[in-house]
């Protein structure tokens, strides 16, 4: 039985090259940045020792971000923010994807809702800007 590669003519390597390079506008504007279905935006908020890290976290205003919480601790801890109705359990060791809705401008409390925690200076700011 003959074989496909055996039956297709050989191409100069440069003909392959100058194919690819006629092609690649065409395959950039496929992708789904170009189209405008870019996802939301993604940040990580971890919790470690009575923290959050990063420190202060940093949003973009007008946009949705899928924030993934990360209780890197055998402790439960939540995160809390009373002003956007935002009150999210955590097991020891747990991590969630939650949706943070597009924002205005400004500057949130977030602390951690287990009883002693926050006292402990588990507090931080969502600065959306």
């Amino acid at each position: 039985m003959p074989r496909i590669a055996n039956s297709l003519p050989h191409l100069p390597p440069r003909f392959l090259l100058l194919a690819l390079l006629c092609l690649l506008p065409f395959a950039a504007a496929c992708t789904p940045a170009a189209q405008g279905a870019e996802g939301p935006a993604e940040q990580t908020l971890s919790m470690r020792q009575f923290r959050f890290q990063p420190e202060e976290l940093r949003l973009p205003a007008g946009e949705q971000v899928q924030l993934t919480l990360d209780n890197l601790e055998l402790l439960p801890h939540s995160l809390d923010i009373d002003a956007l109705g935002i009150h999210v359990p955590l097991e020891g060791q747990e991590q969630k994807t939650i949706t943070v809705p597009a924002l205005p401008p400004g500057e949130y409390e977030l602390y951690c809702g287990v009883p002693g925690h926050r006292e402990a200076g588990m507090v931080s700011t969502l600065v959306i800007e």
